[in-house]
């Protein structure tokens, strides 16, 4: 019966519980503000993007000039 004492409920690890929380906290989160991540990670990853293509850049001009 479910209401037996003698028989305890089956209770999930309370870490798995947490877990469970924190991915259906992030899972809404990010499906209610799906474009603003989007663009917060854009944002985020295009300086870097931007700074090793002048590394290049710069390093192409550098071994070009040297020769001359």
């Amino acid at each position: 019966m479910p209401g037996d004492p003698a028989r305890p409920r089956a209770t999930r690890p309370f870490a798995i519980g947490i877990l469970t929380y924190l991915a259906d906290l992030l899972t809404t989160v990010f499906a209610v503000l799906r474009i603003p991540i989007a663009l917060l990670v854009a944002l985020t990853i295009l300086p870097f993007v931007f700074l090793a293509a002048l590394n290049a850049f710069i390093h192409v001009v550098q071994a070009n000039t040297s020769s001359l």
